[in-house]
C-alpha cells in the first residue's frame, strides 16, 4: 500500500524525465496503443488516472491523507526519504527534498 498511494503522484512527476518509461507501462497497463504521439505531459496524465482507477477499484485508500497523514507531514516525509539513500539511488532521476515534498503533497489526495 506504500508504493501505490505515492504511485500516481510519483509517475506525474517522472514523466518528463523518462517518457519512453512511462509509455511502456501505460502500454503495459492498456492506456494507450501507440505512444509515438504522446507527450510527456499527456503519458503524465493518463498514467497518473490509470493508477487512480487501479487504487478506486482494488479498495485503496484516495492517498496518504486517509492513511492519517495531512499536507504539513509532506515535509518530514520528504526529510525520512533524504536519509534513505539507497531509495534515492535507485531513482530514475535526482530529486532534492523540496521536489520530493511535493510528490507527498500531490500524493495526499487522489478524488
Amino acid at each position: 500500500m506504500s508504493v501505490i498511494l505515492c504511485a500516481p503522484a510519483a509517475a506525474a512527476a517522472l514523466a518528463a524525465q523518462h517518457p519512453e518509461r512511462h509509455a511502456a507501462v501505460a502500454s503495459a497497463l492498456g492506456c494507450i496503443t501507440d505512444s509515438s504521439n504522446s507527450s510527456h505531459t499527456h503519458l503524465a496524465s493518463i498514467l497518473k488516472s490509470k493508477l487512480v482507477q487501479l487504487m478506486r477499484s482494488t479498495g485503496m485508500p484516495s492517498g496518504l491523507a486517509a492513511t492519517g497523514y495531512n499536507s504539513s507531514a509532506a515535509a518530514s516525509l520528504a526529510a525520512a526519504t533524504m536519509a534513505q539513500q539507497r531509495l534515492l539511488n535507485n531513482m530514475p532521476s535526482t530529486f532534492d527534498e523540496q521536489r520530493i515534498q511535493r510528490v507527498f503533497e500531490e500524493a495526499m489526495v487522489y478524488w
